[in-house]
């Protein structure tokens, strides 16, 4: 993967985290291409786990402290990542589809 900017860099960190702090067996790998849905299922067998769909949605992801970041995903899982979140106190997400 080529040298991401500084501001792709921070969202993806950021992404990574809060999905990870929501214990589900979906995540946000790190270091997708462009382009492609940035969802990893882990329960999937481990070479199947990469989802190989383009990027139509985006799921923002909005933490208690006001702050809020964004993952990128196929239509395919746009809703399932968004769910997530529904068991959580301090985390909420909601899905879009990009025009």
């Amino acid at each position: 993967m080529d040298t991401l900017p500084l501001r792709e860099q921070g969202r993806r960190d950021r992404i990574s985290q809060v999905v990870r702090s929501l214990s589900s067996p979906l995540l946000v790998w790190y270091d997708t291409p462009e382009g492609l849905c940035e969802v990893l299922d882990t329960t999937l067998p481990r070479d199947q786990r990469r989802c190989p769909g383009t990027t139509t949605h985006g799921v923002t992801f909005y933490q208690g402290d006001g702050t809020d970041v964004t993952a990128f995903t196929c239509t395919a899982h746009a809703g399932p990542l968004a769910a997530t979140a529904l068991r959580s106190a301090y985390i909420r997400a909601s899905p879009y589809r990009f025009r």
